[in-house]
């Protein structure tokens, strides 16, 4: 069923949410997800959570104030993650206000692309737009209707993570929820739950949050900075960070390859030194944090501030158990984060990758495959627009198709000629196809052919994209009484190898002047040929999504009925159908157009 508008849903809200405050209205759902999530909790966060629920519930509502902080976090664990989040935040710096409300900021990620396209099976369907990286989120208000701050803070940096890349409408609601039912608090380090997805881990390098406002998972220790390598451990390798943590042994040395550490801060060193080398970051413990700037130990601002610059030589470090001129121990570390997407180096810093190509987050870059390219700095390969192509790996730009040559699906690796129905592969005006005459007359023409239909079923027995579900209704399955019996399709494949696809031989619909239940011609599909990408010499057929001015109902929403055409055994087809859209809200309230969950990672592994 399709969504109607917010203010109508307002009603249905009331029994779900309560509380004040910009975007501040809570789901219900969420606690109850939080409350059955197989993820441990204490019994007092589980109380807690419980009092928030009935509070919620009743409508009650408290003034929270909070002292005002920061936390700055570094994304450390999986490397490779394609999660939308890992994406966006290699790197983010989270602002707590007096009036507890929250706003994550992107302090490097802002400008990656991550997928904005929802089908209900996008196994068919490729990929073929994004949006960009926001470079922050939305301020999200604690909730006024929970007595519990602790508890009401931690949701609220919740809800920021869940809608940091697609955001909120006016009304506070998520466009597309990134579910992220709850958050672990450990010793330097944060856990981002995810559903059916790699969990995302972050070294907390930064904070001077109070323990009034937040604490770790333990509801008693107070948030901390990374205390030492050990602390950034886990039995499972997908989630253990040591390898990012270099020893004091080995802290003047370079990060991992495709990470980087830093001395961040504007501060200078005692006599004015000022730097900023990239692939060094120095933190110490045991007292006021220092830097060894060439063996001089430069004072640094009070526990929990930023650490101080170190000059262009480097980061120094003296062995464990001298004692410097502040008669303090020195004990050092160096925390590495992962490059985020688009860059990659030696261990010494980021370096953004050539145009043609791109890098996940902690990866190398490289070419990106045919039927995409990219400028420099990308993490994503995007696809050639139509009427254009690439058919080498690294393009820097698409190329144009020929004069009388065809690309109609985003992502071609080759244009299309279509003659006498049956087509041909051009690649820039040779290899494939024939060159036109002097006088540029052109050589494509159009031919018929028809198929029959042998049967038709659902994923699970039943077709749902019947007349019960006008948005993503096959108009000829409804209209059509012989579908799996004596039905016939003409396909009329155009010069420029579109295709119109039109039921004959049933006299319940091939009458094109009867209007009844539907026009004839709305029970036509227009669908294209194209040159699968994963198969070369492959040919499939597909629709297009509509976007931009293809408005097809009256909310605007940017959705399709898609069907995909493929060669089965001999000389069958198999054609399906599936529901597809690039509207954010679309694809997280349509039941048909939701994706299958986990298909931004490409690795599975227990949680942690």
């Amino acid at each position: 069923m399709a969504p109607v508008p917010s203010r109508a849903r307002a009603p249905a809200r009331v029994c779900l949410s309560a509380g004040t405050g910009p975007h501040g209205p809570l789901q219900l759902v969420q606690l109850v997800r939080l409350m059955t999530s197989p993820a441990p909790h204490s019994m007092a966060r589980k109380a807690a959570l419980a009092a928030c629920m009935l509070a919620l519930a009743a409508g009650a509502v408290a003034q929270l104030s909070c002292t005002p902080s920061s936390m700055e976090l570094q994304y450390v664990m999986p490397q490779g993650c394609e999660d939308p989040i890992a994406k966006c935040l290699t790197s983010m710096h989270i602002d707590l206000s007096g009036s507890c409300s929250i706003k994550i900021t992107s302090l490097q990620s802002h400008g990656s692309h991550t997928p904005a396209m929802w089908a209900s099976d996008p196994a068919l369907m490729a990929q073929t737009n994004y949006v960009e990286c926001p470079a922050e989120g939305a301020e999200i208000a604690a909730e006024a209707g929970c007595e519990d701050k602790l508890e009401a803070v931690r949701r609220a940096i919740i809800k920021g993570l869940a809608s940091f890349v697609y955001g909120l409408d006016e009304y506070g609601e998520f466009n597309y929820e990134i579910e992220v039912p709850d958050l672990d608090f450990f010793p330097g380090k944060l856990i981002v739950k995810r559903i059916n997805a790699l969990n995302l881990v972050y070294a907390i390098t930064t904070t001077d949050v109070v323990p009034a406002d937040l604490v770790q998972d333990d509801d008693i220790t107070p948030i901390y900075e990374v205390p030492d390598c050990a602390a950034l451990g886990h039995n499972n390798p997908l989630y253990d960070a040591r390898p990012l943590c270099l020893g004091n042994l080995d802290a003047h040395g370079p990060c991992p390859d495709n990470s980087y550490g830093e001395c961040r801060g504007g501060e200078a060193c005692q006599g004015g030194e000022h730097a900023r080398p990239r692939g060094h970051m120095a933190t110490w413990r045991d007292g006021p944090r220092w830097c060894a700037c060439h063996r001089r130990s430069c004072a640094a601002e009070p526990h929990g501030l930023r650490p101080l610059l170190c000059p262009s030589a480097g980061v120094m470090v003296l062995e464990d158990g001298t004692v410097n001129a502040y008669n303090h121990k020195v004990k050092a570390f160096k925390v590495c984060a992962w490059c985020p997407g688009g860059t990659a180096g030696d261990g010494y810093g980021c370096t953004t990758c050539e145009a043609g190509q791109y890098s996940v987050v902690g990866g190398y870059c490289e070419d990106c495959p045919p039927g995409t390219s990219s400028n420099a700095g990308s993490s994503v390969c995007l696809p050639c627009p139509a009427g254009s192509y690439s058919d080498t790996p690294g393009a820097m730009e698409c190329t144009q198709c020929p004069e009388d040559t065809y690309s109609w699906i985003p992502g071609a690796t080759a244009c299309l000629r279509c003659t006498n129905g049956l087509l041909e592969a051009c690649f820039g005006g040779a290899g494939g196809c024939a060159a036109l005459p002097a006088d540029q007359t052109p050589l494509s023409s159009q031919a018929t052919h028809v198929v029959a239909v042998s049967s038709v079923t659902g994923v699970d027995g039943a077709c749902r994209l019947t007349h019960a579900n006008p948005d993503n209704e096959i108009k000829a399955l409804t209209k059509c009484s012989s579908w799996g019996d004596t039905l016939q399709l003409a396909f009329t494949v155009y010069g420029d190898c579109s295709i119109q696809i039109s039921p004959i031989s049933d006299p319940s619909c091939s009458d094109t002047t009867d209007t009844s239940t539907y026009e004839y011609g709305a029970i036509q599909q227009r669908a294209y040929f194209y040159q699968d990408p994963a198969s070369f010499g492959s040919y499939k057929i597909s629709s297009l999504l509509a976007t931009g001015n293809g408005v097809i109902n009256w909310l605007c929403v940017r959705r399709s009925l898609m069907l995909s055409i493929s060669a089965a055994a001999g000389s069958d087809l198999t054609t399906s159908w599936f529901a597809a859209t690039i509207d954010a809200k679309e694809g997280q309230t349509n039941y048909l157009i939701r994706d299958k969950p986990g298909q931004w990672t490409q690795r599975s592994a227990p949680p942690p």
